[in-house]
């Protein structure tokens, strides 16, 4: 009667032990799953006819102004800076690079 369960438990520790031993390397797969991101560095062509356009940033001057009392001598004014936009920013056209006339891009150069 005690060999049957000495067998009996004999087999089912080797069963855990094999069951368990299958689903660890079954997960052990997964987690070795990467992502692999594949990049094109070359840019596009660009078509004849094509106006690209670039962002003339805004010209500002800094105006600074002391305390004083204000034109009515009514209150104190304390000091501060005035920014004072003399032109404002606008999309223009770009100047052309020799390499884009022919139909290239700059990196093709």
């Amino acid at each position: 009667m005690k060999t049957k369960s000495y067998i009996f438990s004999i087999l089912g520790a080797t069963l855990v032990t094999l069951l368990t031993g299958c689903t660890a390397s079954h997960f052990e797969k997964d987690k070795n799953i990467q992502t692999v991101y594949v990049g094109y560095d070359k840019q596009a062509v660009i078509p004849p006819g094509v106006v690209r356009y670039c962002w003339e940033e805004p010209v500002v001057e800094y105006q600074d102004n002391g305390p004083g009392l204000n034109g009515d001598r009514t209150y104190y004014q304390p000091s501060y800076v005035a920014i004072r936009m003399s032109k404002q920013g606008k999309w223009r056209p770009c100047r052309s690079v020799p390499s884009e006339v022919r139909g290239e891009t700059k990196n093709e150069r």
